[in-house]
Protein backbone atom coordinates (compact mmCIF):
# COMPACT_ATOMS: atom_id res chain seq x y z
CA UNK A 1 0.00 0.00 0.00
CA UNK A 2 1.36 3.64 -0.81
CA UNK A 3 1.58 6.60 1.46
CA UNK A 4 -1.32 8.43 0.24
CA UNK A 5 -3.73 5.09 0.92
CA UNK A 6 -2.48 5.02 4.17
CA UNK A 7 -3.20 8.74 4.77
CA UNK A 8 -6.49 8.29 3.96
CA UNK A 9 -6.81 5.03 5.75
CA UNK A 10 -5.28 5.55 8.96
CA UNK A 11 -6.20 9.90 8.97
CA UNK A 12 -2.79 10.63 9.73
CA UNK A 13 -0.85 13.02 7.34
CA UNK A 14 2.01 11.74 5.05
CA UNK A 15 4.93 13.40 7.01
CA UNK A 16 3.43 11.67 10.33
CA UNK A 17 3.53 8.61 8.75
CA UNK A 18 7.38 9.50 7.69
CA UNK A 19 8.28 10.99 11.20
CA UNK A 20 6.81 7.51 12.61
CA UNK A 21 9.03 5.55 10.50
CA UNK A 22 11.85 7.75 11.47
CA UNK A 23 11.46 7.18 14.84
CA UNK A 24 11.56 3.21 14.28
CA UNK A 25 8.11 2.89 15.19
CA UNK A 26 6.71 1.17 11.61
CA UNK A 27 9.16 -0.32 9.30
CA UNK A 28 7.50 0.00 5.51
CA UNK A 29 9.21 -2.60 2.95
CA UNK A 30 10.88 -0.76 0.18
CA UNK A 31 9.57 -1.61 -3.54
CA UNK A 32 12.88 -3.03 -5.50
CA UNK A 33 11.84 -1.22 -8.63
CA UNK A 34 11.24 2.12 -7.36
CA UNK A 35 12.45 2.66 -4.16
CA UNK A 36 9.16 3.40 -2.49
CA UNK A 37 7.57 2.55 0.36
CA UNK A 38 5.43 0.16 0.66
CA UNK A 39 3.07 -0.63 3.85
CA UNK A 40 1.86 -3.58 5.04
CA UNK A 41 -1.74 -4.17 6.64
CA UNK A 42 0.77 -4.93 10.10
CA UNK A 43 1.89 -0.87 9.61
CA UNK A 44 -1.19 0.40 8.94
CA UNK A 45 -2.64 -1.50 11.97
CA UNK A 46 0.18 -0.09 14.08
CA UNK A 47 -0.21 3.45 12.69
CA UNK A 48 -4.03 3.16 13.69
CA UNK A 49 -2.70 2.18 16.97
CA UNK A 50 -0.13 5.16 17.89
CA UNK A 51 -2.75 7.51 16.93
CA UNK A 52 -5.48 6.45 19.16
CA UNK A 53 -2.71 6.62 21.76
CA UNK A 54 -0.65 9.94 20.55
CA UNK A 55 -4.92 11.21 21.05
CA UNK A 56 -4.72 10.45 24.83
CA UNK A 57 -1.38 12.59 25.30
CA UNK A 58 0.86 9.07 25.02
CA UNK A 59 4.11 10.85 24.46
CA UNK A 60 6.02 9.36 20.74
CA UNK A 61 9.12 8.02 23.16
CA UNK A 62 6.65 6.20 25.43
CA UNK A 63 4.81 4.27 22.70
CA UNK A 64 8.55 3.84 21.78
CA UNK A 65 9.11 1.89 25.00
CA UNK A 66 6.34 0.14 24.58
CA UNK A 67 6.75 -1.68 21.66
CA UNK A 68 10.02 -2.34 22.58
CA UNK A 69 8.84 -3.96 25.85
CA UNK A 70 10.70 -1.39 27.94
CA UNK A 71 7.47 -0.07 29.00
CA UNK A 72 3.84 -1.38 29.47
CA UNK A 73 0.62 -0.22 28.29
CA UNK A 74 -0.53 0.55 32.01
CA UNK A 75 2.41 2.07 32.63
CA UNK A 76 2.57 4.64 29.98
CA UNK A 77 -1.40 5.02 31.26
CA UNK A 78 -0.83 5.78 34.62
CA UNK A 79 2.05 8.15 33.85
CA UNK A 80 -0.71 10.15 31.54
CA UNK A 81 -3.01 10.03 34.21
CA UNK A 82 -0.99 11.80 36.31
CA UNK A 83 0.30 14.71 34.10
CA UNK A 84 -3.93 14.63 33.64
CA UNK A 85 -4.09 15.37 37.27
CA UNK A 86 -1.50 17.66 37.28
CA UNK A 87 -2.74 19.91 34.41
CA UNK A 88 -6.28 19.83 36.25
CA UNK A 89 -4.77 20.89 38.98
CA UNK A 90 -3.10 24.08 37.06
CA UNK A 91 -6.14 24.51 35.23
CA UNK A 92 -8.12 24.82 38.79
CA UNK A 93 -5.97 27.05 39.83
CA UNK A 94 -5.62 29.69 37.07
CA UNK A 95 -9.62 29.26 36.92
CA UNK A 96 -9.21 30.79 40.67
CA UNK A 97 -7.08 33.18 40.07
CA UNK A 98 -9.34 34.69 36.87
CA UNK A 99 -11.96 34.66 39.03
CA UNK A 100 -10.38 36.46 41.31
CA UNK A 101 -9.35 38.81 38.85
CA UNK A 102 -12.38 39.52 37.67
CA UNK A 103 -13.84 40.02 41.14
CA UNK A 104 -11.00 42.86 41.63
CA UNK A 105 -12.11 44.11 38.73
CA UNK A 106 -8.19 44.59 37.44
CA UNK A 107 -7.44 46.14 34.46
CA UNK A 108 -4.55 46.36 32.24
CA UNK A 109 -2.75 48.81 34.39
CA UNK A 110 -3.14 46.79 37.34
CA UNK A 111 -2.18 43.68 35.82
CA UNK A 112 1.22 43.27 37.95
CA UNK A 113 -1.11 42.68 41.04
CA UNK A 114 -0.35 39.59 39.70
CA UNK A 115 2.55 37.39 40.85
CA UNK A 116 3.58 33.88 39.73
CA UNK A 117 4.86 32.12 42.80
CA UNK A 118 6.42 28.77 43.11
CA UNK A 119 4.64 26.33 45.86
CA UNK A 120 7.01 23.82 48.02
CA UNK A 121 5.47 21.38 45.50
CA UNK A 122 7.66 23.04 42.82
CA UNK A 123 4.38 24.08 40.92
CA UNK A 124 3.88 27.64 40.10
CA UNK A 125 0.54 29.77 40.35
CA UNK A 126 -0.62 33.11 40.09
CA UNK A 127 -1.22 34.96 43.22
CA UNK A 128 -2.63 38.51 44.03
CA UNK A 129 0.13 40.63 46.23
Amino acid sequence: MKIKDVEKQVGISKANIRFYEEEGLIHPARNQENNYREYSEADVEQLQEIKKLRLIGIPVQEIKDIYENRLTLQEALSHRLDEIEKEERTLKETKLTCQKALKSKLDITSIDQLERKKKKSGRYVWQFF
